[in-house]
């Protein structure tokens, strides 16, 4: 019976060890902006910097958008070049989404 409650404290320590372990990793994941909470894994900010590091210039607007389909991050950067860019970022996975026609 000892044996028992020794093997549920042992096993009871490495749990939560491991749920030591992973809170920094899961913080940091947030920090840089990634989010896990089936939503938006990718916040507006984080969109913002892979956007910036993509495309050299000069952010100039950013917001994210609701739509039926769901929502979106728009971003306008001006380019070194003069361009005015227009990016629709998909909040969920980070991926670049086409423009729709006007």
């Amino acid at each position: 019976m000892k044996s028992v409650h020794f093997i549920k404290a042992v096993f009871l320590a490495v749990l939560m060890s491991f749920m030591l372990l992973a809170e920094p990793l899961l913080a940091d994941e947030r920090r840089n902006g990634y989010r896990h909470d089936g939503r938006h894994n990718v916040t507006l900010d984080r969109a913002v910097k892979n956007a910036r590091s993509r495309y050299n210039g000069r952010i100039i607007s950013a917001e994210t958008v609701g739509a039926e389909d769901g929502s979106t991050h728009n971003i306008r950067i001006l380019t070194n070049d003069g361009r005015v860019r227009r990016l629709r970022v998909d909040p969920s996975t980070g991926d670049y989404v086409k423009p729709r026609r006007r």
